[in-house]
This record gives C-alpha cells, sequence and structure tokens, in this order.
C-alpha cells in the first residue's frame, strides 16, 4: 500500500499534529552496598553507596501520539506496523466522526498511540526521529531545496524519510567552534521531523551552564 500525501484537502485539517516520548534504557543497573560510608575524607571522596554496572545494552523506546482533525473526509493518519529502525510493539486507534452541518458529511477526529522499540544503535549524537504531517509544507520543501543531504550511515535517520534527513543536516549546520560544540551566533531551525542530537548538552543537568556577567 502507498503512503497517502494530501496535496488537495490540506485546508480542511483543523489539526494535526504529533509528540514523541522517547524513553531511554541504558541497561544500567544500580546495587547499594552493605556497609556504612568511612569516617576518613580522603576515603570518603572516592566512597559511593551504590554499585553500578552494565546489564544490558542501552536502548530506546518510543511513543508517538499522533492527532488529526478534519472536516468532511477522513485524515491520513500514521499506520500501526514497523516503519524504518522503529519496531511497532502496540497501540490503538481512536476514530470519532461527527455529523456536521452539510447533514450529508462528517467531521473527523482520529487519535492514535502506538510504541516502538528503536533496533538500532542508541546514540544521542543521532538526534530523535519524529512524526511528521500528511501533506507538504513550504519549510520543508525549503529546507530540502537548501541543505546537502549526507545522511549518516548510524541511528534511526539513517533508514527515516527525507525530512528527518534534511532535519539531520539543518541540527548540523547551526554548529559554530567545532573544537568546544557551540552553536553559531545566529542560527534557526524548523525542521518539524527531527529534533538534532546538536541540541543535547552533556552539561546543563549537571549546572554546567557558562556564568555570563551581567551588565551594570
Amino acid at each position: 500500500m502507498g503512503a497517502p500525501l494530501e496535496t488537495s484537502q490540506m485546508g480542511m485539517y483543523h489539526k494535526t499534529g504529533n509528540s514523541n516520548t522517547y524513553s531511554f534504557m541504558p541497561g544500567t543497573c544500580v546495587l547499594p552496598i552493605a556497609e556504612e560510608p568511612p569516617t576518613s575524607t580522603t576515603e570518603l571522596a572516592a566512597w559511593s553507596p551504590v554499585v553500578v554496572f552494565q546489564l544490558h545494552a542501552a536502548y530506546r523506546i518510543r511513543r508517538l501520539t499522533n492527532v488529526a482533525d478534519k472536516e468532511n473526509n477522513p485524515p491520513v493518519v500514521p499506520a500501526p506496523g514497523d516503519t524504518g529502525s522503529f519496531v511497532f510493539v502496540g497501540g490503538s486507534v481512536t476514530v470519532t466522526p461527527n455529523f456536521n452541518n452539510s447533514v450529508r458529511n462528517y467531521d473527523w477526529a482520529v487519535a492514535s498511540q502506538y510504541t516502538y522499540v528503536e533496533n538500532c544503535v542508541s546514540r544521542i549524537q543521532d538526534g530523535l526521529v519524529l512524526g511528521g504531517v500528511p501533506y507538504p509544507t513550504d519549510a520543508s520543501e525549503l529546507n530540502l531545496n537548501q541543505y546537502q543531504l549526507n545522511p549518516p550511515s548510524i541511528g534511526a535517520v539513517a533508514h527515516a524519510g527525507v525530512n528527518a534527513i534534511v532535519g539531520y543536516a539543518q541540527g548540523n549546520s547551526i554548529i559554530g567552534n567545532q573544537s568546544t560544540g557551540g552553536l553559531k551566533t545566529v542560527w534557526g531551525y524548523n525542521t518539524l521531523e527531527f529534533f538534532p542530537g546538536t541540541l543535547f548538552s552533556t552539561d546543563l543537568a549537571n549546572a554546567g551552564t557558562p556564568i555570563v556577567p551581567v551588565a551594570t
């Protein structure tokens, strides 16, 4: 079955979009140790109340929630099943037709919730593949013509649709100083279908934001 693409009925969509929740399963196992902390300051500096070890390889779970409201005709929605690097493990679709003022057609609200396991190496620098909309957008067309596509061979984006690959290229284009991993002074990002790995900070959760002097 082909992938339907809406071009003539884009204006009939009242709402369409999706949210993606990624659960990171690093395979880390934590065991508390059965001992009291040492009293020596030197020993305490290297002491931990737990033992941490790798139980299994890291992987990610993706939960996709898609909503689409359309007048007169049913919307195009994601099909339940494997796609790209994502193995479908279950989900649901809720279809709600409502008789509209035309007295002959229905307005349709369709919500789907799918769960996938990412069947590839799990690396945060490869970014996150997201869902899309069933019609072309001006931004996607402009980005496709602007960025040189050089899809990676690693990660889910390697087997994703062209819009995610465009997002991968756009995400790489916002990197400024390569040695520090900083972003360009002026940059923008507008690809709906991909969250770039370049926007994940390895220091942010550990109070690593730089101190910027306040102008007085």
